[in-house]
């Protein structure tokens, strides 16, 4: 997603960077997804919580950096079409 969001900017692709909004849905899924299973397994077993920690924070990076790289995109679809569309995607 950031290289892809990068390469738009640079190209000024917006069909390219409208790739990377669509990508950020399937991140947060995957994002969420993944907290329920780390919900899940500290419930049944909190002996290994500190490496569950290091795993939720290192997620949670991986979902800021997604979400960087929507900015981007979002960013670049303005630049290129004059369309505002980070507050009102669906």
């Amino acid at each position: 997603m950031l290289r892809g969001s990068l390469e738009s900017l640079m190209n000024m692709d917006t069909a390219g960077a409208r790739e990377v909004l669509a990508a950020d849905d399937e991140v947060d899924l995957d994002y969420r997804n993944f907290i329920g299973i780390l919900k899940k397994e500290l419930a049944t077993d909190s002996t290994n919580a500190e490496s569950m920690i290091a795993w939720l924070l290192a997620a949670k990076s991986i979902e800021r950096v997604a979400d960087l790289a929507t900015n981007i995109a979002e960013d670049t679809i303005y630049t290129v079409e004059g369309k505002i569309v980070r507050h009102n995607r669906v």
